[in-house]
């Protein structure tokens, strides 16, 4: 009884149609000296931040003092999305997306970058799709795919070969990974929005629907991003929600509840709330470590929501055009935005005070 009174709470104040609230932050900056961050990671204990830009030069630094650990240029392709570069479990190398093969930079001890090249038939895989890691050990995976396939590939921690791959749905775009658990929420589309898939064995494990509009299995409706509690409670998926819908007698209709994010309950599946209405696109998605808050980098700015206790959204950039990469780290509140030639740090605590 306890848990369903919280969720129509919660559904009750996220669920409001007025803009993002806009107010004017300090957050700390780690300057950059690229052009265009396109790429942002954390270190699974929270002490490295590390960004790359156009061009694929690349920098770490301390998240702490803010202190360059390490700079490398032309490491790799631009890839515009936050996890399109990593750190290995240890924190002391940086992986990167290349042609069919990755990009490995052991940036902690100070030597040159090299290439690891898969073997068939991973190595004719060309749409990458993103790092993240998995389970309950941290696995590191990457999603990649081409046009009619996907796959996760599980990555050795020592050479980052191929240990184990796991075919997806084919339409999946930038998938996230359960908490404690070898699995993945896969985005698709209006007609199948997403499915969650087992990391071990490729079954499905469940279907989901989100409650976008009132054509809820519109094709023309992308899901764009998905992203997972680290509590294993709640799953938020972004849409491109298109203006209007042509329905079969060729009439149109526009949708009577634009949200761009839906919040689920996992693991029920149940569609809780929408959020961060106005926009038309959602870039990326992360929770803090405490899924206490979740950032989305919309079409227009960068939006945060407190979900516990419920507080509306935050708009902690200026709109912006392009994609503005963002990351939580894994052991604090603290939110990574790429914006031009910074990392900025936002602090939830000071954010939420205002």
């Amino acid at each position: 009884m306890r848990k369903r009174v919280f969720l129509a709470f919660l559904g009750c104040v996220l669920g409001g149609h007025g803009a993002i609230a806009g107010v004017a932050y300090n957050p700390r900056p780690l300057v950059f000296d690229g052009v265009g961050i396109t790429s942002l990671a954390w270190s699974l204990d929270g002490k490295y931040v590390a960004a790359c830009a156009m061009g694929g030069d690349c920098r770490v630094w301390d998240a702490a003092s803010g202190k360059i650990l390490g700079t490398a240029p032309g490491l790799g392709p631009s890839v515009e999305q936050t996890d399109g570069i990593a750190f290995s479990r240890d924190g002391k190398t940086l992986v990167l997306p290349g042609d069919g093969s990755l990009v490995v930079w052991p940036w902690a001890a100070g030597t040159a970058a090299h290439q690891v090249n898969f073997a068939a038939p991973y190595n004719g895989f060309k749409n990458f799709q993103g790092f993240r890691h998995c389970g309950p050990d941290g696995s590191l995976v990457e999603s990649t795919g081409d046009d009619f396939h996907s796959w996760a590939l599980t990555l050795d921690d020592e050479d980052f070969h191929v240990r184990h791959a796991t075919t997806l749905p084919p339409f999946g775009i930038d998938p996230a990974c359960l908490p404690d658990t070898p699995a993945m929420v896969v985005p698709g589309n209006g007609g199948d929005p997403g499915t969650v898939v087992s990391l071990t064995d490729g079954r499905v494990i469940r279907k989901l629907s989100p409650q976008f509009d009132e054509q809820p299995d519109d094709p023309n409706m992308l899901i764009t991003a998905v992203a997972a509690a680290p509590n294993g409670k709640l799953i938020a998926m972004g849409a491109n929600i298109p203006s209007e819908t042509e329905l079969p007698d060729g009439s149109f209709v526009s949708p009577k509840a634009p949200f761009d994010v839906r919040l689920l309950s996992w693991p029920a599946g149940d569609d809780i709330a929408g959020i961060f209405p106005g926009s038309s696109y959602v870039f990326t998605m992360s929770f803090s470590h405490d899924s206490r808050y979740l950032a989305a980098a919309l079409d227009q700015q960068v939006g945060v929501v407190q979900l516990s206790p419920p507080a509306r959204p935050r708009a902690l950039t200026a709109p912006s055009d392009g994609f503005v990469p963002i990351a939580f780290s894994p052991k604090e509140n603290l939110l990574a935005v790429g914006v031009g030639s910074a990392v900025l740090l936002f602090d939830m605590a000071e954010v939420f005070q205002h």
